[in-house]
């Protein structure tokens, strides 16, 4: 789960990349749920979101966003993890 501070990072990284941030939230199937309906180019996703767990979300967004692309951002180095949110499709950084 993003820290207030770090999630104002990303916000201005994305910005001064000139990147659009469409919407923001909080858990995997709010996450789920945009995607459905904003069907945005990039989702920048954390694996440990609550609710719908992020590995678990990037899989049902593929079915409903397919051109969306997925970037997990993670705390967690697992190998297994990594492993099982590579086999979403995604791409994965730490």
């Amino acid at each position: 789960m993003f820290l207030p501070l770090l999630n104002l990072a990303v916000v201005g990284i994305l910005a001064a990349l000139e990147l659009e941030i469409t919407g923001q939230v909080s858990d995997g199937m709010e996450a789920f749920e945009r995607a459905r309906q904003l069907q945005p180019d990039l989702i920048l996703l954390d694996i440990g979101l609550p609710g719908l767990h992020g590995i678990e979300a990037a899989r049902q967004i593929a079915r409903v966003s397919p051109n969306s692309k997925i970037l997990f951002v993670s705390q967690h180095s697992s190998l297994d993890i990594v492993e099982e949110a590579m086999r979403t499709g995604a791409r994965v950084t730490s």
